[in-house]
């Protein structure tokens, strides 16, 4: 150790009437002042260097670009913050690390702890900003909890909570907080509103506007509306297996097709269609066994019916025919042929059933093939007899 007192300037330690002066850098393992000495203090110096220990709520220190106050706010008049970096390129900057926001345990959910807040001006009429993203836990459920980007409230709007949020699990919800699918939009009374999700195709040269269904990278269906030149616009329902329009509806006309981009109908279907009931210029009426009503004529080249008798038995030798005489009296009795409906019936009934009706009428043929041979066979009697009385014969 170097006397008490020298005017060496070369000397590494120095004792002084003012103190111990240290000429270079004094490493140690400990260190203690017992200037105003307490637990969880700083030490900060004066103008000349002189340190002291002091409560932190008692700093006032400020430099030419951060402030530290009473109130334990620190901020800085730098444009630019880097942590992590010597080079920020905004106004905050972090390289290799993370901005972490939570809650306490004693906050509860609701509160304006915990967000990230944007804001054009912050004023005394919207002091937390306009938007707020938050962190929202379940209690009972870890995956129900997820990211809320919620509406602050304001003194020119109510707030509005879970306007996007983003569930643990990864499903979203826009309107909600408890998403069923992979995207969930909930519309209510607030909203206001008709449509839930819009697409709107701005291009010139896509001309299509759809919503597609992969499976496993595959396309498989889609559905959407087209504007191409080929065909009128239409919306779709695409099938890509099969390279066609399942179902295709011309904006304009409003004919559909099905399988059938160039619709001829209202309904024009490339291939046949089963329906348990059809009404033609008609309501088909509800609970009876029809399938087919038409208001107005039908033009066929062909109808085929089926029945589930046809009437031969009329020529078996065991048919009980009526007599030309049992024949007359019934129909001045009826005013209609036996097994025939009278026009009563029929108007009753609403019509007639064609294949029975069919089946009968060829029923009356074949009797009146019957009478008509029993005639004959009458009417060959008859000249037999007459020949016989020409010639004289007995």
């Amino acid at each position: 150790m170097y006397p008490l007192s020298g005017t060496a300037t070369n000397v590494p330690l120095m004792i002084t009437p003012d103190g111990i002066r240290v000429s270079s850098k004094t490493v140690t393992e400990e260190f203690q002042l017992l200037t105003n000495p307490g637990k969880n203090r700083v030490l900060i110096s004066d103008s000349v260097g002189n340190g002291t220990w002091v409560t932190p709520t008692n700093i006032c220190v400020n430099d030419t670009d951060w402030f530290f106050n009473k109130l334990r706010n620190l901020y800085t008049k730098a444009p630019y913050v880097g942590i992590g970096t010597i080079s920020p390129q905004s106004h905050l900057h972090v390289v290799d690390g993370n901005i972490l926001v939570s809650l306490s345990a004693a906050d509860t959910i609701g509160n304006h702890k915990g967000n990230v807040l944007f804001g054009e001006v912050i004023d005394a009429t919207c002091p937390l900003g306009e938007w707020g993203i938050r962190y929202k836990s379940n209690q009972d459920s870890y995956l129900s909890g997820g990211l809320n980007f919620w509406k602050v409230p304001t003194d020119f709007s109510s707030g509005v909570d879970n306007c996007l949020f983003l569930q643990n699990d990864g499903k979203v919800s826009i309107g909600g907080n408890n998403p069923r699918g992979k995207l969930e939009v909930i519309m209510n009374e607030q909203d206001n509103l008709l449509y839930g999700i819009i697409l709107n195709q701005l291009s010139d040269s896509v001309r299509t506007n759809e919503i597609r269904f992969d499976e496993k990278g595959t396309e498989k269906w889609a559905v959407g509306n087209r504007y191409w030149g080929d065909t009128l616009n239409a919306f779709f329902i695409w099938n890509e297996t099969r390279k066609i329009s399942s179902v295709f509806i011309e904006e304009v006309s409003g004919r559909v097709g099905i399988e059938n981009h160039f619709p001829k109908a209202k309904l024009d279907v490339n291939g046949s269609f089963k329906a348990s009931s059809i009404g033609i210029g008609i309501d088909p009426p509800v609970g009876q066994t029809w399938k087919l009503y038409v208001e107005g004529g039908i033009m066929a080249r062909e109808i085929k019916v089926t029945v589930n008798a046809f009437p031969d038995y009329v020529f078996s030798p065991t048919y009980s025919l009526l007599s030309v005489g049992e024949l007359e009296q019934y129909i001045k009795s009826n005013k209609h042929l036996p097994g025939i409906p009278s026009a009563e019936e029929i108007a009753k009934n609403e019509g007639i059933e064609l294949g029975a009706m069919q089946a009968k009428l060829l029923e009356k043929v074949e009797e009146q093939a019957l009478y008509i041979i029993e005639l004959q066979k009458q009417i060959n009697e008859m000249k037999e007899t007459l020949q016989m009385l020409k010639e004289g014969r007995p």
